[in-house]
């Protein structure tokens, strides 16, 4: 009996740790969902872009055998730029650019405690609830962050949130967004009289 109940724990703990995504992350992770604006102020870039005919990259990245941890697949999407609405000079249209899945170093994370400890980190995170599935369409504007390195002109892209991800159409909103003037606090705060 006592090995009936020790595969029931076993099977589905197995199963689990056989992702090595964001599954995990975005399965056990609360979401905070962000408008159309919010997302414009937060991305670091905004661009349209189009698939490049190797979309997808796969790395994987093998633990040592006494973790019994499964393997983690590092994905990371290839596009070529076609217009950059927001963000400095370090991307040009015409640019090859591979971005990575967002929260990926906190998907590696949350992959190897759960898989080694059983323990399960619950994060927060960001979610576009209205944006489109990456695959679903061959030009789209993305929003994506530069992330932090020791060189400067190194650009490391990841998307800023889930689901961070949106249709061409949307690019008149984004424009108006972008140029709409600062509110005035006065108005905005001050009681009228």
């Amino acid at each position: 009996m006592k090995i009936y109940k020790i595969a029931a724990f076993l099977i589905p703990v197995l199963f689990r740790c056989a992702y090595g995504d964001i599954t995990l992350l975005t399965k056990y992770s609360h979401k905070t969902n962000f408008s159309l604006e919010q997302l414009v102020f937060k991305a670091d870039y905004i661009i349209e872009v189009k698939k490049d005919k190797l979309f997808t990259n796969k790395k994987v990245v093998s633990f040592d055998k006494e973790t019994k941890c499964p393997p983690y697949t590092i994905i990371s999407y290839n596009f070529v730029v076609q217009d950059v609405i927001k963000g400095d000079s370090k991307i040009l249209n015409g640019q090859r650019i591979k971005v990575k899945e967002p929260f990926s170093d906190m998907a590696y994370t949350m992959h190897y405690s759960y898989c080694t400890k059983g323990f399960i980190i619950e994060p927060f995170l960001g979610l576009y609830t209205n944006g489109i599935a990456i695959d679903s369409m061959a030009s789209m504007l993305i929003f994506v962050d530069n992330l932090r390195s020791n060189d400067p002109n190194a650009l490391n892209l990841q998307f800023s949130i889930l689901n961070a991800s949106d249709r061409v159409s949307q690019k008149d909103t984004i424009q108006k967004i972008l140029n709409r003037p600062p509110g005035d606090m006065r108005k905005m705060f001050l009681k009228k009289k």
